[in-house]
């Protein structure tokens, strides 16, 4: 009786030890688990250190990574066909945190990648498709023996300090490679890193004599191009995703291809940064000589009402062109001359974060001055990078103009009836046996 009399004038006080108990316990408990994973950093990185390799990085940093990377982070999904380069299998089973920003920009590549290798829908994603919503803490949590982010685009760069503070103190190495800002000149030197990187140095250096030979075979001929013979092009990045009129890039992206193809682009002298704005009055008022779209869309993603220019491994040809031409329609650009003539070009977006760029560097020479790039099919060039560099298959249409290209060259060559050194879609173009003149 003395004991129910007690529980009952002191049950708010017993209930508050109790509360107070479980707190304590479980404080206790996050403590323990937070001086574990502390613990296994540091056991990880002492045994690292017995067996290391010095990177030098894209921003000329000196880190010391594990000779063996197990586990990676990605501070962009998109580096993924890059990894096809060097690992067999785009490093998918070593990747054990990423961002969504592959899946979420480029669902078509995604679904490729995903039927060749189904557990890539299982990694853990680290953030989604920014730098602001990349978690450091998840990061350290998956205890990586690297992450890889880029110079600038759509996950943690330089730029985040504390972030990359936050790492640097728990010990995970961060190695920078880029294909975005300066792709003609870092794109061979970022592979190199990640042969480095992945122990694959042979395949790193097959791929950089091939960007070389063709880098310099478009460099041979467009340099004696002289400036007046060098179309005015405007780039219109990102077609149908805005309602204003129109977002184009600068000196960076794709703006270095179009410029290396031999064209004179409108965004570098107008844009001093990455991307921006031009009104349609400024390019009525200053027409163009030819215009170019980028294409975001996709066959799965957009439909055949997309709003979008559609290109890439789900595309047809007729799929592609008959986007260019509804996309433009659906705009103001369609008041242009270069639109109404049909002088008009697509090209897949994403080549401006992709190794194979210098692949659309041809394509876009080709299309400028058709006549001096005749013999070399841009396409065939594509399919054989992926033949030989990637884990996942060719296929899709990744530039189209309005109007198929049949210069003098093709021409001859066709009566000819030679092997099959030019290819003239995308179709035939797997079967091409040379994709570059000797």
């Amino acid at each position: 009786m003395e004991l129910a009399k007690f529980l009952g004038r002191n049950l708010s006080l017993l209930l508050l030890i109790a509360t107070a108990t479980a707190l304590d316990a479980k404080s206790a408990l996050d403590t323990k688990s937070a001086l574990d994973a502390k613990s296994a950093l540091a056991e990880k990185g002492a045994h690292a250190a017995k067996d290391t390799q010095q990177i030098t990085d894209i921003l000329g940093r000196q880190v010391t990574v594990a000779k063996d990377i197990n586990a990676l982070i990605l501070g962009e999904s998109r580096f993924i066909p890059a990894l096809g380069i060097v690992v067999e299998d785009a490093a998918i089973s070593r990747i054990k945190g990423m961002q969504a920003d592959l899946k979420q920009y480029d669902p078509a590549t995604w679904a490729i990648y995903s039927e060749r290798f189904p557990e890539i829908e299982k990694i853990p994603l680290v953030g989604k498709g920014e730098a602001s919503s990349f978690s450091v803490e998840k990061t350290i949590s998956l205890m990586p023996d690297v992450a890889l982010f880029g110079i600038s685009g759509h996950g943690p760069s330089p730029h985040d300090k504390e972030m990359l503070n936050q790492l640097e103190a728990a010990g995970i190495p961060v190695v920078f490679i880029d294909f975005r800002e300066a792709p003609l000149k870092h794109t061979q030197q970022s592979v190199q890193i990640l042969g480095q990187l992945f122990g694959n140095e042979k395949a790193a250096r097959e791929f950089d004599e091939r960007y070389k030979k063709i880098l310099q075979t478009v460099s041979d001929r467009v340099i004696p191009i002289p400036q007046e013979k060098r179309p005015l092009v405007f780039l219109h990045s990102k077609v149908g995703l805005f309602p204003e009129c129109c977002e184009t890039m600068g000196h960076t992206m794709l703006g270095t291809l179009l410029q290396a193809a031999g064209g004179r682009h409108m965004g570098a002298e107008l844009i001093p940064g990455n991307v921006g704005n031009v009104n349609i009055e400024h390019l009525l008022a200053r027409q163009p000589d030819k215009y170019l779209a980028t294409a975001i869309g996709s066959a799965k993603q957009s439909g055949a009402a997309s709003p979008f220019v559609m290109l890439g491994p789900d595309v047809s040809e007729m799929q592609a062109r008959d986007s260019l031409q509804r996309a433009t329609n659906a705009t103001m650009v369609r008041n242009l001359t270069a639109v109404q003539r049909d002088d008009m070009f697509g090209i897949w977006h994403h080549f401006y974060n992709s190794p194979f760029n210098v692949t659309a560097l041809v394509a876009l020479a080709k299309w400028l001055h058709p006549e001096a790039f005749a013999d070399i099919e841009p396409t065939a060039l594509l399919a054989d990078f992926y033949r030989d560099f990637q884990p996942v298959p060719f296929q899709g249409i990744y530039w189209v103009g309005m109007k198929p290209v049949k210069t003098a060259a093709i021409a001859a060559l066709d009566k000819k009836a030679t092997p099959a050194t030019i290819a003239t879609t995308a179709t035939t173009a797997t079967t091409a046996t040379a994709s570059l003149p000797p």
